[in-house]
């Protein structure tokens, strides 16, 4: 038996919204005040309760070591209309089933096979700049990451269906964030004007990605790209196939997480650079004497090694997906304390990676 969550010190909570003011007044900034109060403490957001866990050990109890009694967190639950069971929301067998035949579309090999894609569509992308102009770089690594996105899914060029696609995935998740904000929420049938906007978006979206799956189909010969892989992987168990809804599940997944996320990775990195031009200094340094004035190939990563620590400091320092959740699916203890079945557990990436006890410098 561990000890009780009740009694454990928490920020000050109002009887109705309980934290929920809080956060939605300053998201970060209440993550990190949050972490004050202890390793793990007990939060409420209108009728649900929270736990934040700042604590890596206990982290890793709810990740790792325990993760067998755990489920994705409610807010992923949320998004079954847009991203259906994939692998980034679905749990157990199933998620087990759908990574193995996932898999070979991510191996070192295949992922370097794409390489020289990354370099043209960079490239072409770069070629589009003036010097002297303005640029929103925000937007600039999204369309980048969306045409390569789009080249290495589908092997074609971006066309305005595919920019619709990545629009409209970034459309839905602020209106997933607004429901999570939200103290009552209504069900995604009810016809709000939000909600009958988000269900004809989803309708275009599938309108897309199924009638690339059914061309593809009709095609004779498989392409190189990563839904030909897909569409042609077996369970190695009893050797099936993708239905067309797993595909579509998977591709609206491997989208948004070949998009944005990584689109925010180069943004928050083109600001770091701007920060510190000793750090582009030693940057330009390292590409210069390692590459000698030609394009970079997957060949040269491991060779740039200043590179590969920036990146991963800027990583850590600003993390794409700042939050990871999971709730309890039967009584668990975590960090010495019990648990409840339906208890939604969270660790904020942002706050641990700028924890003093962890980090000498955290900020430098």
């Amino acid at each position: 038996m561990g000890r009780s969550l009740a009694g454990l010190p928490h920020p000050p909570q109002t009887m109705i919204g309980g934290n929920l003011a809080q956060l939605r007044a300053d998201r970060l900034g209440f993550f990190e005040q949050v972490r004050e109060y202890g390793d793990l403490v007990p939060l409420r957001f209108g009728p649900r309760k929270v736990v934040q866990v700042n604590e890596p050990q206990a982290v890793e109890e709810m990740l790792v070591t325990k993760n067998r009694v755990f489920c994705k967190h409610f807010a992923l639950r949320m998004t079954p209309v847009l991203l259906g069971n994939g692998l980034l929301t679905s749990d157990g067998p199933h998620w087990l089933r759908q990574r193995r035949m996932a898999q070979p579309a991510f191996g070192p090999q295949k992922i370097a096979s794409y390489g020289n894609d990354f370099v043209s569509l960079t490239n072409e992308q770069l070629a589009e700049w003036k010097e002297g102009e303005d640029r929103d770089i925000c937007q600039e690594m999204m369309t980048l990451t969306l045409r390569i996105a789009t080249k290495v899914l589908f092997s074609s060029a971006i066309t305005g269906r595919e920019r619709n696609v990545g629009q409209a995935i970034a459309t839905a998740q602020h209106h997933f964030l607004q429901r999570f904000n939200s103290l009552i929420r209504l069900p995604g049938w009810f016809p709000t004007p939000a909600n009958l906007k988000f269900k004809r978006m989803i309708g275009d979206l599938d309108d897309i990605i199924y009638g690339l799956i059914r061309k593809r189909r009709n095609e004779s010969e498989p392409r190189d790209d990563l839904l030909s892989i897909l569409l042609h992987a077996q369970d190695e168990d009893d050797q099936s196939r993708m239905t067309d809804k797993q595909l579509r599940d998977e591709l609206m997944t491997l989208f948004l997480a070949g998009h944005e996320t990584t689109a925010l990775m180069l943004s928050w990195a083109w600001r770091a650079l701007a920060q510190h031009p000793e750090v582009l200094e030693k940057l330009q340094g390292e590409i210069d004497r390692e590459l000698d004035g030609r394009m970079p190939t997957p060949a040269d990563i491991p060779r740039l090694k200043y590179l590969d620590h920036f990146l991963h400091e800027v990583l850590r320092l600003y993390p794409s997906a700042y939050l990871i959740g999971r709730e309890a699916t039967e009584p668990c203890e975590i960090g010495g304390y019990d648990i409840p079945k339906g208890m939604t557990l969270w660790a904020c990436q942002w706050v641990m990676h700028r924890d003093e006890r962890y980090w000498e410098e955290p900020l430098v």
